[in-house]
């Protein structure tokens, strides 16, 4: 298998955010029950889905593949929240898009075939998609209503090991595909061709409630890492975590976090190490590249707040037994 290269050094300037959003873990389990897999969920999918519902989600019977990629066009899963919202931006996709998304993974070498089909069409594919997938979620819902705490447990362990600096790190060890060798994050090639590729502005993590096979990475058609999507680690083997904020975090990160009960200078955070403004910034910056900070320019002063998710990982650790 041919792999791309995304240098480590990029993962340390990118903003990498976990995210919970249904629909790639909708994609990748219809995918699996067309194939016939996941027995314990093929009876109640398929019984929601009528004959041209099934004929209009057979493309993602490609999605499966040893690069996580095969050839999906990033408009048919795009960003959101909830089910209802992403499905709404399915259905305003304009066609034009759709069908140069699929040109420009076919230029990129990606493996296109089974969507050729859906840009011939473009507007109805896409609206008989986002009707079957609906349908479909009707029998996974209750799963991943279920499964809310286990996400939210995922989300607060991905944003201490993005904290900690070990974004590499942690995309090796939740992609089954991937590694880390030579200062790079390895991903399989979607192409079949070796080379390399750098993280974008911000780089999404998609936990799902899917098999290992169902893990891949979405790129911007070319050279940019725009999403990595893994499979969230069964309950059985969850890892305890640290005994205090300072051993999840490390001593400096944990002391800033505590501080911010409200908002901060770079200047104040700075005292508070007893060292000089670069190194208290280095560790704001990892914190609010987890999600657990953020900061704002007021005046001449940049202003650090612990966000809300930084606030619920103090509660965490300071909340009487």
């Amino acid at each position: 298998m041919a792999f791309q290269r995304l240098p480590l050094a990029q993962l340390e300037s990118a903003v990498i955010a976990p995210v919970i959003s249904p629909l790639p873990t909708a994609v990748a389990l219809i995918a699996h029950v067309l194939r016939g897999s996941l027995p314990e969920l093929r009876g109640t999918v398929l019984a929601q889905l009528r004959p041209r519902d099934v004929e209009a989600l057979l493309p993602l019977l490609a999605v499966e593949r040893g690069d996580g990629g095969g050839g999906r066009p990033n408009e048919i899963v795009p960003p959101g929240s909830s089910m209802t919202d992403q499905l709404e931006a399915v259905i305003a996709v304009d066609p034009d898009v759709f069908t140069a998304g699929v040109e420009a993974a076919e230029r990129a070498g990606h493996p296109v075939g089974p969507w050729r089909a859906a840009a011939a069409d473009p507007g109805r594919w896409l609206r008989a998609y986002a009707v079957a997938v609906r349908r479909a979620w009707t029998a996974l819902e209750p799963m991943w209503v279920q499964a809310a705490g286990r996400l939210d447990r995922e989300v607060e362990r991905v944003s201490v090991a993005l904290a900690r600096g070990a974004g590499g790190a942690l995309i090796a060890e939740r992609f089954p595909q991937s590694a880390v060798e030579a200062e790079a994050v390895l991903l399989p090639s979607h192409s079949g061709a070796p080379g390399d590729v750098r993280a974008g502005p911000a780089l999404v993590l998609q936990p799902l409630l899917a098999p290992d096979t169902a893990a891949g990475w979405t790129d911007d058609y070319g050279s940019v890492c725009l999403a990595v999507r893994y499979p969230v680690p069964a309950p059985g083997v969850d890892v305890p975590p640290p005994a205090s904020l300072e051993a999840l975090l490390g001593p400096p990160r944990a002391r800033i976090l505590a501080h911010l009960d409200r908002p901060a200078s770079a200047g104040e955070l700075a005292r508070l190490l007893r060292g000089v403004p670069s190194m208290a910034s280095h560790h704001v910056r990892a914190l609010e590249r987890a999600g657990l900070v953020n900061r704002v320019r007021e005046g001449r002063a940049v202003i650090v707040r612990r966000t809300a998710r930084g606030t619920e990982l103090v509660a965490l650790y300071t909340a009487s037994p």
